[in-house]
């Protein structure tokens, strides 16, 4: 009990320095710096995967859409010579011509996208 009785005075921090309060901004500062390259270096990982993913998944529509249209050509070709007994030659002139066709209005839009895009909109 003797203890109990004796009073307990609490110690005094000792005063900030100047230097000290330096030292704990830099400090801070460096851990500030490190979370956010770690974040960086975090969504990066996550970019790359997210477009290594959708850039799959357009090869592979692409592939089947490529095989699609190889099809319809194909289909066109010989519905062209069973139908309207077109010779070979009028039949590979007709559907070149439309692919051609279709390809140059692909190719006009294009590139008129592409004019907005690098003028910008008027």
């Amino acid at each position: 009990m003797r203890d109990a009785s004796r009073r307990l005075t609490p110690i005094p921090a000792p005063a900030p320095t100047v230097s000290g309060a330096l030292e704990r901004v830099v400090d801070a500062a460096q851990h500030v710096i490190v979370d956010q390259l770690d974040l960086i270096r975090l969504e990066m990982g996550l970019l790359v995967r997210h477009l290594l993913q959708g850039g799959a998944l357009l090869m592979l529509g692409s592939l089947f859409l490529v095989v699609a249209w190889g099809a319809l050509n194909l289909a066109a070709y010989v519905l062209l010579g069973d139908f309207w007994g077109l010779s070979v030659s009028a039949r590979l002139g007709i559907i070149g011509g439309f692919n051609g066709a279709i390809g140059t209005v692909l190719l006009i839009a294009a590139f008129s996208q592409s004019g907005e895009l690098t003028h910008g909109s008027s």
